[in-house]
């Protein structure tokens, strides 16, 4: 049971810092080419889950302009113990870039179990075309559902939605996760603007005084489609900063809930804007 529960957070993880990743030029303040590391820790377990205790780290990079594109390196990090004490290490490591337009994306994940490959996913996806590309798991073609976007288009979305004062959005959003064959429907629930009030990580680094909402989005599976109530594969709740930046978490698995504390935050040396269309 255990492996079966790590495998599924892991996997699924990579679209938490997708999400906070990137937007155009010219809605709302500029996003931040930033660092992020995050603690993580079990808040709370089921019986059914068969875990005890859960330790990780999770690590965000991102780099890019509107010009350029966006890129993404992502590390996670976690230990889950069982009732006998006995530990399963997990290790997913995730690479993106998407087109400032939200036109193409391409990625590479991989999840490790124990220091042992268990999942791979490597590819090109790309909305114009309405197809997805893939090297790994294996080569061949798939297509990419109509009104499918990418995780920094759909960031970008949640942001001009926040800033509007709307509370709900809709979109299916396709990131290359497991083995790429996926599109989720996400519901994003956003609630009220705060007011910039800065504040510091767990380390002591300060935090950029900017607006930022309360952000929860529901990730559903369609292939796990029950015909009854739709439960998401997993929720995940965080202050979303105007300029991209992520704060503390809670990511909800179902059978186990992790809280996520932002301990450290590096930010990039300012660059000059982009000026392309």
């Amino acid at each position: 049971m255990i492996a079966g529960v790590a495998l599924a957070a892991a996997v699924l993880a990579p679209a938490v810092f997708a999400e906070t990743s990137s937007a155009r030029a010219g809605e709302g303040a500029a996003l931040v080419a930033h660092k992020a590391v995050y603690q993580l820790s079990l808040r709370e377990a089921q019986e059914a889950a068969g875990i005890t205790d859960v330790r990780g780290l999770m690590v965000y990079d991102f780099r890019g302009d509107a010009c350029a594109g966006y890129s993404t390196d992502f590390r996670f990090m976690t230990e889950f113990v069982d009732a006998a004490g006995e530990g399963l290490v997990t290790d997913l490591r995730s690479s993106a870039h998407e087109t400032a337009d939200g036109g193409r994306l391409t990625f590479a994940t991989s999840v490790y179990m124990n220091q042992a490959l268990q999942e791979q996913s490597e590819g090109v996806a790309e909305t114009e075309a309405g197809k997805v590309t893939l090297k790994q798991p294996q080569a061949g073609q798939l297509d990419l559902p109509q009104g499918a976007i990418f995780p920094t288009t759909h960031l970008r979305k949640v942001l001009a939605a926040a800033r509007r004062g709307e509370t709900l959005l809709l979109a299916d959003v396709y990131d290359g996760s497991e083995t790429g064959d996926k599109v989720f429907a996400t519901t994003t629930v956003i609630g009220a603007r705060q007011q910039p009030s800065g504040g510091k990580t767990a380390a002591g680094d300060v935090l950029p005084e900017v607006a930022a909402w309360p952000v929860s989005i529901a990730y559903f599976d369609p292939a796990s489609e029950t015909g009854g109530e739709e439960i998401p594969a997993y929720q995940m709740s965080f202050l979303l900063y105007e300029n991209g930046i992520s704060g503390g978490m809670t990511l909800n698995y179902g059978d186990f809930i992790l809280d996520g504390q932002l301990d450290h935050l590096e930010l990039s040396a300012e660059t000059a804007p982009c000026t392309g269309g």
